[in-house]
């Protein structure tokens, strides 16, 4: 097998970094989210993730418009 052909260990550190970011993400995620069960009940954690998911949604339109204007200008 021919040597410069290989990926590398940089791009399989970050494969690997990739995955352990993502594990804790979703870790932290499912913590959050059944405290917030346990606490409020299904009604409480879809208000809650409703919320984030606007929040999330206004943030990304703010910041397209703004890149739009720019382009445009």
């Amino acid at each position: 097998m021919n040597e410069g052909t290989g990926l590398g260990a940089r791009f399989w550190f970050v494969v690997l970094l990739l995955c352990v970011v993502a594990v804790v993400a979703v870790s932290v995620f499912l913590v959050i989210f059944t405290h917030l069960w346990y606490a409020w009940g299904v009604f409480g954690v879809f208000l809650v993730l409703g919320g984030g998911l606007l929040a999330f949604g206004w943030a990304f339109d703010r910041r397209e418009r703004k890149q739009r204007e720019r382009l445009a200008a």
